[in-house]
């Protein structure tokens, strides 16, 4: 009985694809998935362009106000008046001209 499962194991071997057919085999399906990932990331990235920019045109075109329709023809902001007073500023200190541990902290 010994024989036969040798026999049938030796032609079990040989009929078996080659360690290099595998390996080729592997290869080409390892890079056919990667080009699949790649396309669905593409399309992805291509939906939500195309999502982001529809939102974009509607926002600046689309609506009862749109904001494209509130800046003047001159492309400002129009205003209704000017300030008449200017707060207190806060004052501007200078750097001391020699460096050391309180040029740090000013």
């Amino acid at each position: 009985m010994s024989t036969d499962l040798r026999v049938l194991m030796r032609s079990l071997a040989e009929e078996a694809p080659a360690l290099d057919n595998r390996i080729a085999l592997a290869d080409e399906a390892f890079s056919a998935g990667r080009q699949r990932r790649r396309i669905r990331r593409l399309e992805i990235t291509g939906a939500t362009a195309v999502v982001v920019l529809c939102a974009l045109f509607a926002t600046l075109f689309v609506g009862a106000k749109p904001l494209a329709a509130q800046y003047g023809t001159s492309g400002g902001t129009r205003v209704s008046g000017y300030p008449t007073h200017i707060g207190r500023q806060w004052p501007v200190l200078d750097l001391p001209a020699k460096p050391g541990p309180i040029a740090g902290v000013l």
